[in-house]
């Protein structure tokens, strides 16, 4: 019975973390098509921004990314 539950256990957070990461990806997506609408951007320039934005600004990209969902711009730097 113990070995059931930890099966569940495991398939249960197994498939939260998925669905996390596919929200992330898609979050990440639209702050990617928004730069590229707004600055006329490839989709490999706007992640580059938003990576290199990302790391000079030391915040996760998905934050970022939702903050730009959420604005329609980048934030201002720190």
């Amino acid at each position: 019975m113990a070995a059931q539950a930890a099966v569940a256990l495991a398939n249960a957070q197994h498939s939260e973390g998925m669905d996390t990461a596919l929200r992330g990806r898609t979050v990440i997506g639209q702050a990617q098509g928004i730069l590229m609408e707004r600055f006329a951007l490839t989709a490999n320039q706007a992640f580059s921004v938003l990576v290199r934005y990302s790391q000079t600004n030391n915040t996760r990209l998905r934050t970022l990314a939702e903050q730009v969902v959420a604005t329609r711009k980048l934030p201002a730097n720190e």
